[in-house]
């Protein structure tokens, strides 16, 4: 590694101030005035979702997770392969109030298990192939419940249908 005097940059004030909305209220607000531009595209299938409709699922994901308990300064780990469902969930839980940490999905139960306590998260976000608390490939062996492993769920382990590559999300309360 090669050590690289700190260099301090010292100027004007940012012309103009930046704005002071959060990432999902931007993004957001953004969406009003732009419904139907394409906002995201899934790179391997090819599915795209627009502004309108992530302004949506948005502000349906943030309400579920609410009603589901998560407060303002709660962590929701997001276990899952990137995807358009980590963006929505990940701007759903700021919209609430909350804070987002990513896990990768090829984490061991340990791994996992360790993010989870550093973080402090009270809800998890995952698929049910990755319930078993290893990677997605693994993962023809899991049975139900087996959630316990990594997040001990409070709650009983939600799944819903979706339109994703994965198949179905599931969210806990840990």
């Amino acid at each position: 590694m090669i050590d690289l005097p700190a260099t301090l940059l010292i100027g004007d004030p940012l012309d103009p101030p930046a704005p002071s909305h959060t990432i999902p209220d931007f993004i957001r607000l953004r969406a009003r005035i732009r419904p139907a531009a394409t906002a995201i595209v899934d790179a391997i299938t090819g599915r795209s979702i627009d502004y309108g409709t992530l302004d949506r699922l948005i502000g349906r994901c943030a309400a579920g997770l609410a009603a589901r308990g998560l407060r303002s300064g709660d962590t929701l780990l997001v276990f899952s392969p990137d995807s358009p469902e980590w963006v929505i969930v990940a701007l759903g839980a700021m919209t609430a109030g909350g804070r987002v940490t990513g896990a990768n999905p090829n984490y061991t139960v340990a791994e996992l298990r360790h993010q989870l306590s550093d973080s402090g998260s009270r809800f998890a976000f995952t698929l049910p192939a990755l319930l078993c608390g290893t990677s997605h490939r693994r993962s023809r062996s899991c049975r139900r419940g087996t959630a316990r492993a990594w997040c001990r769920p409070r709650a009983v382990t939600r799944c819903a249908s979706s339109a994703s590559r994965w198949g179905p999300v599931c969210v806990a309360s840990c």
